[in-house]
C-alpha cells in the first residue's frame, strides 16, 4: 500500500492569527482607511511551546510585542527623558502608512494627522495613544487573502508570519484591556 502525500497527510490550518498593533494606527485605519494591515502570527505566545516548535523569535510574538509595548508605555510614562526607540519606530509606521496613503486620504487630511501626530510626539503627549491592542482574527475568514511572508523578510528562517491588508472590522475582535493579566 502505498502512501499519497497529499491524499493522505493532511496539515492543520490554524485556528486563529494574533497580531499587535498601537491603538492609534488601530484607530487611524478603522476612521479613515475603512481596513486594517496587519502582520500575523498564527500562535500568541511561541514561548510557551515546546522548544522545537519555538519558531518566531520575540520580534515577530505577538505575546512579546504586547509585553515591548506595555514596558515601553510604562517607561516613558514615568521619565519623560526615556527615548522609546520601539515606540517610535510604531509611530514613524503610523506615519509613513499616512503618506503612502496620501492619494486615498487626501492631501489636506493627510498633512493635518501627521501634523497632530508630530505635534503631540514632539509634546511627549502621544504615548498614550501607543498603547497596544490585539487583534484576533479567526484564520476561516481570511485564508484567501492572506499572504505568507517570505522567509528573506521574517524575524526567523523558521518564523511563520503573515500579512493582510485588507482586514475588516467584522473580520476579527480587538482586546484593548488587559486587566490584571500578567505581562
Amino acid at each position: 500500500m502505498s502512501i499519497n502525500v497529499e491524499r493522505d497527510i493532511q496539515i492543520m490550518e490554524p485556528i486563529l492569527l494574533y497580531s499587535i498593533n498601537s491603538r492609534l494606527a488601530y484607530n487611524i485605519n478603522k476612521r479613515y482607511y475603512k481596513k486594517h494591515y496587519v502582520w500575523c502570527a498564527t500562535k500568541f505566545n511561541t514561548n510557551d511551546n515546546p522548544v522545537a516548535d519555538r519558531n518566531n523569535p520575540d520580534s515577530s510574538n505577538p505575546f512579546e510585542i504586547l509585553k515591548t509595548f506595555n514596558e515601553e508605555i510604562k517607561k516613558v510614562l514615568k521619565d519623560l527623558h526615556h527615548t522609546p526607540h520601539f515606540l517610535i519606530e510604531r509611530l514613524n509606521g503610523v506615519l509613513y502608512g499616512l503618506e503612502i496613503n496620501r492619494d486615498c486620504l487626501g492631501e489636506e487630511l493627510c498633512k493635518d494627522l501627521s501634523e497632530n501626530i508630530k505635534q503631540q510626539r514632539d509634546n511627549n503627549t502621544i504615548w498614550q495613544q501607543l498603547k497596544p491592542v490585539i487583534y484576533v482574527i479567526p484564520y476561516s475568514l481570511v485564508k484567501d487573502r492572506i499572504t505568507p511572508v517570505p522567509p528573506s523578510k521574517t524575524a526567523g528562517i523558521l518564523s511563520e508570519e503573515y500579512i493582510l491588508t485588507d482586514l475588516k472590522d467584522e473580520e476579527f475582535d480587538v482586546i484593548t484591556d488587559f486587566g490584571e493579566i500578567k505581562l
